[in-house]
């Protein structure tokens, strides 16, 4: 059940990090479209694998809050280093949460691989 939760988890990281990647596209011109597209997808997988393997017995909805708090701090401090607005590095910290929140979602909700 462990290594189902730390797949389901990890993949669906995967699937958000394109997600993630295709939205700022639409929403924010930028160069260097390669780098930020490996930048995005190995951030957002790194979240799902973090919840894959979280061992906190909480709330579903707490554990994706902490983790997307925790992990997803890397997107907004590269953000600040450079040199971006400041709403912009705030709705990037706020949209890491909401991933780890999600990811936590379709891990153990809709593929129900619980932590417990």
């Amino acid at each position: 059940m462990i290594k189902k939760r730390i797949l389901v988890a990890t993949i669906s990281g995967f699937v958000a990090g394109i997600i993630c990647y295709v939205s700022g596209v639409i929403l924010i011109p930028f160069e260097h479209k390669l780098l930020i597209f490996i930048w995005t997808v190995t951030n957002r997988t790194l979240l799902g694998f973090v919840i894959g393997i979280s061992v906190l017995k909480v709330h579903w909805v707490l554990n994706g809050l902490i983790v997307g708090l925790t992990v997803g701090l890397v997107f907004p401090l590269n953000a600040i280093m450079l040199g971006k607005e400041w709403p912009l590095v705030i709705s990037v910290y706020i949209m890491g949460i909401i991933y780890g929140i999600l990811i936590e979602f379709f891990t153990s909700v809709v593929f129900k691989c619980r932590n417990r």
